[in-house]
């Protein structure tokens, strides 16, 4: 019955948050087709369609005749229009419409006789001055300003949450990386933005100047004064240009990842529960577990959680619930493998003051032996480092030197180079690690923490573990590994795997890794193998020479290595910003609204060279992006709409025909040249316009589309 009713729960929140969300999008269609519609009105032009959506072919969902006007809602919901006599975006439509709006003006000379002549109806749209014709059309930009205002000051007033700039993790060979930016690292300062949040650090970023660099200021717990940083942002696999910061995470469980060594603790931990302590030290923030992952990876913890439990008549989490502490046996998570050792690349980047830096490493620079030992696999190279940098250990490393250092093919595939010089060895003394350095990039590294180097690990097969699954999959050194998917096999989907979420999206949809110049990345396949539910298998494509061939993998749990990851997926670690006045709450409306226009005028400037074009979004990906807002609260939704309504207004501004943009060009033409712009001329761009927006909308929904089968 429980489940009954938490099903009946679900879907009632899901129909509210699709409700919010469609009268939000439709709020911020409205006012700015009321703006068009007020304005004419009061100009006297004769209004004789206000819709939302648009009725193709005479389909609509509901429609009203009040006075002059039919009211109505379309059938296709991609934004909406107001039509006035005498105008008509429709290239076709555009003589008929000029014609409807002509009256017959019927005069009497001084003999008598009638002259018949036509003039313009003076309700007609045509019949207006050039003024009053701008206002019109600018009217409707202008009222999606002043409801993306509205909308954040409404949000403001209630409260609005955001992520802090501060950094959870680094990506491995990431500018930030590079950098030595380090966990619980509070970015305070972004150019002259101070006390910036961490949606203004990902735009800062992605819209930076590739060749000089964002400054950044830095405060870091050690450090009385902050630090100045420029990093340069890079492409890598993604869309925009990232420097490789995660964002914030708390020390309370959000969820617990089936099968997980997590998900099987003694007593059981529950969502919500807040980690005060493992083993006994007591942690204050989300990046010490981060710590604790990476230092006592393959230990058991004795973890200490606090949980509010419900006394007589209270509700756990609730105000009035007693909290009391628990303390649970959490099992480290044995590395699961398929017995596949891959090749590695040369060095391929080196932290800023790190150990290797200071010894001299350079990139190009390959691993040879370490303590007299050959590399082995390179999945397992950190963790066995790693026993090391916690003792604070020293180690002996075997490297070969290149002479053509500086050729990328040399560095990407050393196997191709026959240019090795020397092997140099060196000691180093080991730094404490502060996080797994885990990689979620396409085309991701893999860190040595407590040495400061990264390298690649290709989709080439270096040798076979015996007996393991590839190796009873006929695998063989030399063959290619060109994809890897995930098979449910005989496990069984629990309800936390249906969840949404990125993890159980890609493990349960049985989309495919691929290896190739654009991804790469083994390291982030093998990342996402350890989070697989017990009884999945792994189909991986092998490429021998020219022939190509499927297997099904089941993979095993290592006896000697573990991996960082125990199960647990934290909450984010969330501010609130409200204002404490209306006055206070409409100067953050404002200035939220400036920064939302400011926003898509430099996302503008990028596209197709610093941004790509793959990160346009259509209908579904407002829809969803809507959706999400509204998950996270009613004044989250607004803060969307906000940036929503300032979309709208710049992208409608634009000088394009169809669009209001392309509508002032015409009237500045007429202004400017007491006349309007010829008619055949104003036709054809309005084809051109027409054809320019219905291919943009099949090329943004063609992505979202693409989004959703997992294709882009």
């Amino acid at each position: 019955m429980s489940v009954y009713l938490m099903a009946v729960e679900w879907n009632l929140a899901l129909l509210w948050v699709i409700f919010q969300v469609a009268a939000g999008l439709g709020a911020v269609i409205f006012v700015h087709e009321l703006g068009h519609f007020l304005v004419a009105k009061a100009c006297g032009v004769q209004c004789d369609k206000f819709y939302i959506g648009f009725d193709i072919g005479g389909c609509k969902i509901w429609s009203q005749q009040w006075g002059e006007t039919e009211y109505g809602i379309g059938i296709l919901p991609l934004g909406g229009y107001v039509k006035m006599l005498g105008q008509d975006d429709n290239p076709s439509k555009i003589a008929e419409e000029s014609e409807k709006s002509k009256i017959r003006d019927t005069n009497t000379d001084g003999n008598g006789t009638s002259d018949d002549s036509f003039t313009l109806n003076p309700r007609s749209y045509l019949a207006k001055s050039v003024p009053q014709r701008m206002a019109i059309i600018s009217a409707g930009v202008i009222m999606n300003l002043i409801f993306a205002v509205v909308f954040a000051t409404i949000a403001y007033s209630m409260g609005v949450e955001y992520l802090p700039a501060i950094v959870s993790d680094v990506e491995p060979g990431s500018p930030a990386w590079r950098s030595d930016v380090r966990p619980g690292d509070d970015i305070v300062q972004i150019g002259d933005n101070t006390n910036p949040r961490f949606r203004d650090l990902r735009s800062s970023i992605a819209f930076g100047d590739l060749e000089n660099g964002v400054p950044l200021q830095i405060k870091r717990e050690d450090h009385d004064e902050p630090l100045s940083l420029t990093l340069r942002p890079e492409h890598g696999q993604g869309l925009v240009p990232t420097i490789g910061v995660r964002s914030p995470s708390t020390l309370t469980i959000g969820r617990l990842w089936p099968g997980s060594p997590a998900a099987q603790a003694e007593p059981a931990l529950q969502e919500g529960d807040q980690i005060v302590s493992i083993d006994g030290e007591v942690l204050q923030r989300g990046h010490d577990l981060s710590r604790i992952l990476v230092q006592r990876v393959s230990e058991p913890w004795e973890i200490t959680v606090r949980r509010k439990a419900a006394g007589e008549g209270d509700t756990p989490g609730e105000d009035g619930a007693t909290e009391e502490e628990i303390t649970a046996i959490v099992a480290p998570a044995p590395l699961k493998q398929l017995g596949l050792v891959m090749e590695m690349t040369s060095i391929a980047a080196i932290k800023s003051g790190s150990p290797a830096e200071e010894s001299g490493i350079a990139i190009g620079d390959r691993l040879v032996q370490i303590n007299g030992r050959p590399i082995g696999d390179p999945m397992t190279l950190a963790a066995r480092i790693q026993k090391l940098a916690n003792a604070g250990g020293e180690i002996t490393l075997t490297i070969a030197r290149l002479k053509a250092i500086a050729r990328p093919e040399a560095i990407a595939r050393p196997e191709e180079s026959s240019d090795q010089t020397a092997e140099l060895t060196m000691k180093l003394t080991l730094n404490p690690p502060r996080s797994p350095e885990l990689t979620s990039s396409p085309d991701g590294l893999v860190s040595l923490p407590g040495l400061g180097i990264a390298f690649r690990v290709m989709n080439r097969v270096a040798s076979v573990v015996p007996d393991s699954p590839a190796a009873q999959a006929d695998i063989h050194a030399g063959d290619h590994v060109e994809a890897c998917s995930f098979l449910m096999g005989d496990a069984k989907p629990s309800e936390e795997t249906a969840k949404p979420s990125k993890e159980a999206e890609l493990l349960t949809s049985g989309k495919a890794y691929t290896f190739d110049n654009e991804m790469r990345s083994w390291p982030r396949f093998m990342n996402g193998l350890q989070t697989i539910i017990p009884g999945m298998k792994v189909k991986v494509t092998v490429r021998s020479g020219d022939t190509e061939r499927d297997v099904e993998l089941v993979p095993v749990a290592s006896e000697e290595w573990a991996f960082p990851g125990r199960g647990l997926v934290m909450k984010a670690l969330l501010r609130t910003r409200q204002a404490e006045s209306l006055d206070e709450a409409f100067g953050l409306g404002l200035d939220e609204t400036k920064g939302s226009v400011l926003m898509v005028y430099r996302f503008l400037q990028k596209i197709g060279h610093q941004i790509s074009v793959k990160a346009l979004g259509g209908p579904i990906a407002i829809a969803q992006t809507a959706g999400y807002s509204a998950f996270q609260g009613f004044a989250s939704l607004l803060i969307f709409l906000t940036m929503l309504s300032a979309n709208l207004a710049v992208i409608n501004f634009l000088p394009i025909p169809l669009l209001d943009g392309g509508h002032m060009i015409f009237l500045t033409w007429e202004g400017v040249f007491r006349k309007p712009m010829s008619e055949r001329i104003v036709i054809a761009f309005h084809m051109l316009g027409f054809a320019f927006i219905i291919g943009l909308m099949l090329f943004v929904i063609g992505l979202d589309v693409g989004r959703l089968l997992g294709l882009t």
